[in-house]
């Protein structure tokens, strides 16, 4: 007996819930902003760099841990993100030039394609 009238009662809500279009937009919250924050002063590698936006963003335990692995969960990382790079110095000086232009160019192509990336970086 109660299962039936649980049944009625979830049908009910199930087909009378406003959709998205019917929801005031106030109602509606943005998805939360992932932030990734590398401090230069703290790596000593970019395997530490990628290390950090692998625990920082919850990457699977199968990401490759490579600049090409980094680009690839980037990209599928959902909802907006924010990457800041602090003491940017440090981290060119540490990683070494060739090695921070290549993680640079990287992020700044996640960038590029994905309007809901904002790399920060002095």
């Amino acid at each position: 007996m109660y299962g039936l009238i649980y049944a009625a009662f979830l049908g009910t809500l199930l087909t009378s819930a406003p959709t998205r279009a019917e929801t005031p937009a106030a109602l509606i919250l943005p998805a939360a902003e992932h932030i990734c924050i590398v401090d230069g002063a703290t790596v000593r590698s970019v395997e530490d760099v990628i290390f950090d936006f692998a625990r920082q963003l919850g990457f699977t335990p199968y990401f490759g841990r490579n600049l090409a692995a980094l680009y690839n969960s980037l990209r599928d990382t959902p909802g907006p993100l924010r990457i800041e790079l602090k003491n940017s110095d440090s981290l060119r000086q540490t990683l070494g030039a060739d090695t921070y232009r290549k993680l640079l160019r990287v992020l700044l192509q996640v960038q590029r394609e994905r309007k809901e990336v904002r790399v920060i970086f002095p």
